[in-house]
C-alpha cells in the first residue's frame, strides 16, 4: 500500500511507484490487463494515462455517470463496480486500487484471477513536516561518503576493528515509566494511564562501546552542585564507574575532557590491539574542543565526526543500544510503582541504572525459579511426544486437561506471588540501606570514581577519628581544696580540671540558684533548662556584684502578674452564660482566623464535628451550651483567641477577647468529672493551657497541658488503635490529638525545666505521615520530631552540665 501526500505534485510520482510495483518496470513487454478500481477520483484519472503509457490495457469501474470522462482519457472498457468480473474472464492479474477501504480491497480480492495476482492500493495521509537538514543528511551519497571515509581513516592510520570506539550521551528522566502496548475493552475510547513517580529530574549518562561488543565502564552525571557519600557506598556499583554533577544534569566541556582521561583512556589503552584508537562521536560541543583534540592526539587516538544530524542513522549506539536501555530502566522503574514506591531519587537510580545495562543486551537467559517450572516443561515434552496426535478425544482426557489447566494455574500464581514477595523483601532491604548511607555532602571541583569516592571518604573519617578527643575525669585526691590549689600556675581546662581552676565553679548552675526566695517569702525550683529560672539565676548574680544603690529588685513576673484572670467555677447543674455571643458568620471568621494562626495545632480541633455543634449552639443557645459544656468551653476559648488575634490590643483587665476566656474556665469540670467525655476534656484543658501560656500564667498552663496528657493515657490513645476495631476515622482523630498535646507538653515540659512527662518509649501510635501522605502531615511530623528533638536538647544538655560542674 502507497501513501499519497495531499500535494498535487507528488501524486503523479506516487502512480508511477505503484505501477512500477505491479511488473517492476515499463513500457511493458507483454500488454497485460490491469483494473483501476476508482478511476474516476483525481488520483484515477492520472492513474489511467500513466497505465496508457505504460502499455497496459486498462480497464476501469466507476460510477455510470462518469463512464464518459475515463472513456476520454483512454481507458479499453469501463464498468460498474458490480460487473468487473466478467471483462477478463478470470484471467485479471493486475490491480490498482485508488481507493483504500475495507470493501474496496475486497471487492479487487474477487475481481483478480482464482490463481492470483497483485493488488496495489493508494493511501492519502498529511504531509509531516521535516528538518531540510536533516533530510539532507539522509541522502545515500551522503552516508556511503561516511563510510568511505571511516574506511579511508581505518586503512592510513592501520587501525584494527578491535581499536574501533563509539561514545555518546543519553539522557534519562528520572521518575519516567516505560510505555507499553497492553490488553484493554475495545470500546475503551483513547489511551489507558500508566501512573508514574513524577520525578522528572534530568540525569545523563556517557557510553562507550567498542565495535567487538564489550563496554566501557560508563559517568553518570547527576543535576547538583555536591556529591553525596551514600552514592559511593552501594556495593553493587563497580569501582570502575564515574560519578559527576553539573547544574542541569547536562554534559559540560570539563566533564567530557574528564571522561577521555579517566574512563576512555586507562579501560582501553591495556586492550589495544594496534597503536591507534578510532574514536567515532557526533558534533557536540562538548566533544569539538581544542583541548579535546590535544588529549586524543597525546595518546594516538584518532576523533571522527559523523555528519550533522545523521546520528540517528549511523551512530550504533543510538541505533541499536540506547533505546533497549531506556527501555529496561522505564521497566524496572514501574515496578518500584507497582510495589509501592511513590519516589525516586538518585539513589534508586544508581540502583536501577545497573539492572537496566545488564537487561537491556538479553545476553543473558533468565534462569526457573524452581523446580517445578522445570518439571512442567519436561512432563510437557513428555506428554507430547507420547500422545497420539489424532486419537480422537475422550471425556476423561477432557477431565484431565482441566485438572491440570487448574493445577498449572496455582503454580503460576504460587511463584507470581513468591516473586512479588520476593521483590517487596529485595526493595524493602534496599531501601534500609539507603536510609542508612550517609547523606554528608562532598564538595569537589571535580567528579569521583567509585573506588575514589570510597578512598576519599574513608581518609576523611580517619582524618576525623584523628582529632583528640578530652579524656575522661581523672581521679583526684580526696584532701584537696581550692586553697590548696590557688597558687598553681598550671590551669586545666576541660571536666578534669583541679578544684582550684576557674572553670571549676560555672555560677548560672550552682546549687545556691536551685531554689531561690521570692520576694513574698515562697522558695521556687529554678528548672535547669528553664529560660525563665534562667532570668532569674543572671538576676541573682547581677544582684550579688552590683552595688545596692543602684541595683534593680527583680521583679519575678509570677503567674497572674502580666494579667489577671478571674472565674468563678459554674456548678453542674448552672446553667452557662451565653448572652453577648457574636453573630454566627463573626464566630465563623473567628474560627478561621485561630485556624490559621495555630497551624498543625488545629488538628486538636475536630472540624466538621465543630462546625456541625456551631450550627447547633445558634439554633438554641441555652440548651446546647447546657448539654455540651466542654464543647461550648472550647468554643469561647476559640472566640477567646480570635478576638486576641484580629483586635492586637489589651487593657489592664487582660487582651481583647478574655472575657470568654474566663467563661471557659468556669466551664472546665474538676479532675472527677474529667473522664465523662475524654476528647473534648483534652480538647479543652489543651485549649486553656495554650491560652495560659500566652498570657504569661505558665504554671497554669503546664498543668492543665499535663492534665490533657494524663486523660490521653488513660484513655489509651498514646497506643495504636486499629482501625479495624475502632475505625477509621476514630484512629486518626485520636492520632491526631495525642500528637498535639505531646507537642505541646514537651515544649511546656523544657520551658519549665521539669522532666518529661511520657517516654517516647511508651508511644506506638503512628507518626502521621505514616498512615497520610499529604503535605499537611508531613509538616505536622517534623514539629513533632522538632519538639522532641528540642526537648531533648533542653533536658538533657542541662542535666549534663548541671552534673558536669557539681560533680
Amino acid at each position: 500500500m502507497y501513501k499519497v501526500c495531499h500535494s498535487a505534485e507528488y501524486v503523479g510520482a506516487t502512480v508511477e511507484q505503484g505501477l512500477a510495483r505491479l511488473q517492476g518496470s515499463f513500457p511493458i513487454k507483454d500488454a497485460q490487463h490491469l483494473l483501476i478500481y476508482g478511476s474516476s477520483t483525481a488520483t484515477g484519472t492520472l492513474a489511467i494515462q500513466f497505465a496508457k503509457l505504460s502499455g497496459y490495457r486498462v480497464l476501469t469501474t466507476c460510477s455510470p455517470r462518469h463512464f464518459e470522462l475515463v472513456r476520454s482519457l483512454g481507458t479499453d472498457a469501463v464498468y460498474d463496480y458490480n460487473a468487473a468480473a466478467e471483462a477478463t474472464d478470470n484471467k485479471l492479474k493486475y490491480v490498482l486500487g485508488m481507493i483504500s477501504l475495507e470493501s474496496s480491497a475486497k471487492f479487487c480480492d474477487v475481481a483478480l484471477s482464482t490463481k492470483g495476482g497483485e493488488y496495489t492500493a493508494l493511501l492519502t495521509v498529511p504531509i509531516k513536516r521535516y528538518n531540510h537538514q536533516r533530510a539532507k543528511c539522509e541522502d545515500p551519497k551522503i552516508i556511503q561518503e561516511w563510510f568511505n571515509r571511516v574506511q579511508i581513516t581505518m586503512m592510513q592510520h592501520g587501525i584494527a576493528l578491535e581499536d574501533i570506539y563509539n561514545f555518546d550521551e543519553t539522557g534519562f528522566v528520572m521518575g519516567l515509566v516505560a510505555t507499553a502496548k497492553v490488553v484493554t475493552r475495545a470500546e475503551m475510547l483513547g489511551w489507558p494511564f500508566l501512573i508514574q513517580p513524577g520525578n522528572r529530574e534530568w540525569v545523563t549518562s556517557i557510553e562507550c562501546i567498542n565495535s567487538t561488543g564489550w563496554v566501557l565502564p560508563p559517568c553518570i552525571i547527576f543535576k547538583g552542585k555536591v556529591h553525596i557519600e551514600g552514592w559511593y557506598q552501594d556495593p553493587a556499583l563497580p569501582a570502575d564507574w564515574r560519578i559527576e554533577v553539573s547544574e542541569n544534569g547536562w554534559t559540560t566541556d570539563q566533564i567530557g575532557l574528564r571522561w577521555l582521561q579517566k574512563v576512555f583512556i586507562p579501560a582501553t589503552t591495556s586492550r589495544t590491539t594496534g597503536r591507534y584508537r578510532l574514536l567515532i562521536l557526533d558534533g557536540h560541543g562538548s566533544h569539538l574542543t581544542p583541548q579535546f583534540d590535544q588529549i586524543c592526539s597525546e595518546n594516538d587516538i584518532i576523533p571522527i565526526c559523523m555528519p550533522a544530524h545523521s546520528s540517528h542513522l549511523l551512530q550504533p549506539l543510538d541505533v541499536g543500544c540506547f533505546s533497549p536501555l531506556k527501555r529496561a530502566y522505564g521497566r524496572l522503574i514501574e515496578d518500584k510503582m507497582r510495589l509501592g514506591f511513590n519516589h525516586i531519587d538518585k539513589f534508586d537510580f544508581l540502583e536501577a541504572y545497573p539492572q537496566a545495562r545488564s537487561r537491556s543486551t538479553d545476553s543473558i537467559p533468565k534462569t526457573p525459579y524452581n523446580l517445578e517450572q522445570l518439571k512442567k516443561q519436561e512432563s510437557t515434552l513428555k506428554k507430547l511426544l507420547r500422545e497420539h496426535i489424532y486419537s480422537p478425544p475422550t471425556p476423561t482426557k477432557a477431565v484431565l486437561d482441566q485438572i491440570i489447566k487448574g493445577c498449572e494455574m496455582a503454580m503460576n500464581n504460587a511463584v507470581l506471588l513468591a516473586k512479588e514477595n520476593q521483590d517487596l523483601r529485595a526493595a524493602h532491604e534496599k531501601q534500609l540501606q539507603n536510609r542508612k548511607r550517609s547523606r554528608r555532602q562532598i564538595e569537589a571541583a571535580e567528579g569521583f570514581s567509585i573506588q575514589e569516592g570510597q578512598e576519599f571518604i574513608q581518609q576523611r573519617n580517619q582524618a576525623a577519628e584523628a582529632i583528640p578527643t578530652i579524656p575522661p575525669e581523672q581521679s583526684r585526691p580526696t584532701g584537696s581544696s581550692p586553697q590548696h590549689n590557688a597558687g598553681n600556675d598550671t590551669t586545666q581546662i576541660g571536666p578534669d580540671a583541679g578544684n582550684g581552676s576557674i572553670f571549676r565553679h560555672n555560677p548560672l548552675a550552682d546549687n545556691d540558684y536551685t531554689f531561690a526566695k521570692a520576694p513574698d517569702g515562697r522558695y521556687f525550683y529554678m528548672g535547669p533548662s528553664s529560660s525563665w529560672s534562667f532570668c532569674r539565676r543572671v538576676l541573682a548574680l547581677i544582684g550579688k556584684h552590683v552595688p545596692e544603690s543602684s541595683y534593680l529588685p527583680d521583679p519575678w513576673h509570677l503567674d497572674g502578674v502580666a494579667f489577671k484572670l478571674h472565674w468563678t467555677s459554674l456548678r453542674s447543674d448552672e446553667v452557662p452564660d451565653t448572652t453577648n455571643l457574636p453573630p454566627l458568620d463573626y464566630a465563623l471568621f473567628l474560627f478561621n482566623t485561630v485556624k490559621f494562626y495555630f497551624g498543625h495545632l488545629f488538628y486538636i480541633i475536630d472540624e466538621p464535628s465543630y462546625l456541625q455543634h456551631l450550627q447547633e449552639l445558634y439554633r438554641d443557645p441555652a440548651t446546647k451550651a447546657t448539654s455540651s459544656r466542654l464543647w461550648y468551653a472550647q468554643y469561647l476559648l476559640i472566640l477567646a483567641f480570635g478576638k486576641a488575634f484580629v483586635v492586637q490590643s489589651s487593657s489592664q483587665e487582660g487582651p481583647s477577647g478574655s472575657q470568654y476566656a474566663s467563661r471557659a474556665m468556669a466551664l472546665l469540670p474538676d479532675l472527677s468529672g474529667i473522664y465523662c467525655e475524654p476528647l473534648d476534656s483534652i480538647r479543652a484543658l489543651t485549649l486553656a493551657a495554650l491560652y495560659f501560656q500566652s498570657i504569661d500564667m505558665r504554671v497554669a498552663a503546664f498543668q492543665h497541658i499535663g492534665q490533657a496528657l494524663r486523660v490521653c493515657v488513660v484513655q489509651g490513645i498514646h497506643r495504636h488503635m486499629p482501625e479495624d476495631v475502632v475505625g477509621a476515622q476514630h484512629s486518626r482523630l485520636c492520632n491526631h490529638v495525642f500528637w498535639v498535646v505531646y507537642m505541646i507538653d514537651r515544649e511546656f515540659s523544657a520551658l519549665m525545666g521539669g522532666p518529661m512527662s511520657i517516654r517516647d518509649e511508651d508511644i506506638t501510635t503512628e507518626l502521621p505521615c505514616h498512615h497520610d501522605h499529604s503535605l499537611e502531615a508531613l509538616n505536622m511530623t517534623l514539629h513533632i520530631r522538632l519538639s522532641r528533638l528540642m526537648a531533648n536538647i533542653l533536658t538533657s544538655s542541662s542535666q549534663r552540665l548541671l552534673a558536669f560542674w557539681t560533680s
